[in-house]
């Protein structure tokens, strides 16, 4: 049975994550968490999918070997590229940022008309746009790529004059198609929320996906019996792929926490993975790839991939119901998660 004191793990391709991050140990403050920011290799917006995928095995890879109890893909273009894939092979559950914000914004939107601002890969992916209209097929969305945002956040002027010279221009024609409610697509994005508003004018009503998305997770992880019920605040540990320092800085002013340590970590050794099988399968399969690793299944896996994909489709209201009937009809079969293991 898994540990509810294990940590939850965030992934990211830079410091944007931290803004989920930052809700976490708002709604969830006992919980143990573990962030991970690609940040030698951002932007991912530019880079193709499979790309961005290979990236993404990595850092999932790296925070299975810490025995994660959750993850969260808190990166819109990784959640646009692998989200899917690592929901289909991972046995806890895996939450990404997309459905979550779609949903906010289709609940608030008043004249449905929803703008996104997303990073390239996000908007070519048409993710946002699908996930829109698969909940209500009437909405208007005007979708645009913000590409510099990424790099305002990364260099830390994200509080400076260039910052709001840089959003008001690049958010000028979506501001002329008069969105009532507008998608920060990207995980960097409500680090530079005022210059936004400001922009956009007050009367739009921004929607910040990392939120709603820690709202899932505080679900899933109540009713799959993972939540952590200590009466202390959690351990906050923090990776990087490139300086510690930088990432420090930018930590610790967004997050609020003067003691933040930052350690580098190399994550490209994890291409290639051990899963260890269900005993009742009785044997190791390597996966050589992140495309193309065998898929198998559990009743836990099974019972969390349908919760977490059933709670994505309803309001609020109508999500106790679904999980009390989840836990009912699945079975309660919670086998240890799966070793994880380099080859030798």
């Amino acid at each position: 049975m898994m540990d509810a004191t294990a940590p939850i793990g965030f992934i990211d391709s830079g410091v944007g994550g931290l803004t989920v991050v930052r809700e976490a140990l708002r709604q969830l403050p006992h919980e143990n968490v573990m962030f991970l920011g690609d940040q030698a290799r951002l932007p991912y917006g530019p880079r193709p999918a499979a790309q961005v995928r290979s990236f993404t095995w990595q850092m999932v890879n790296y925070l299975r070997a810490q025995h994660i109890k959750a993850l969260v893909i808190a990166c819109n273009t990784a959640t646009a590229a692998a989200w899917r894939d690592v929901q289909a092979q991972l046995d806890i559950p895996v939450i990404g940022v997309i459905v979550p914000g779609a949903r906010a914004a289709v609940k608030v939107t008043t004249a449905g008309r929803i703008g996104v601002v997303a990073t390239e890969g996000t908007v070519a992916s048409g993710a946002y746009d699908a996930a829109i209209h698969q909940q209500n097929s009437a909405l208007t969305v005007h979708s645009m790529a913000a590409p510099k945002f990424v790099s305002l956040v990364e260099s830390n002027e994200y509080k400076s004059d260039l910052a709001r010279r840089v959003v008001a221009d690049t958010l000028a024609p979506l501001a002329a198609e008069h969105p009532d409610t507008v998608i920060m697509g990207c995980t960097h994005y409500p680090l530079l929320r005022p210059f936004i508003q400001a922009a956009l004018g007050d009367d739009v009503t921004l929607i910040d996906p990392g939120r709603e998305t820690v709202v899932e997770l505080a679900t899933v992880l109540d009713y799959l019996g993972l939540a952590n019920r200590g009466d202390h605040d959690g351990d906050r540990s923090f990776y990087t792929t490139a300086s510690p320092t930088m990432f420090a800085d930018i930590a610790s002013d967004w997050l609020g926490l003067d003691d933040l340590h930052a350690q580098h970590v190399n994550i490209e050794a994890n291409r290639t993975t051990l899963f260890r099988m269900p005993s009742s399968m009785g044997r190791w399969t390597k996966l050589p790839s992140p495309g193309s690793h065998r898929r198998w299944s559990s009743p836990r896996r099974i019972r969390v991939r349908c919760a977490s994909s059933l709670i994505s489709l309803l309001p609020a209201v109508s999500r106790f119901v679904v999980w009390r009937i989840l836990m009912i009809c699945i079975p309660l079969t919670r086998p240890a998660p799966p070793s994880l293991k380099t080859p030798g």
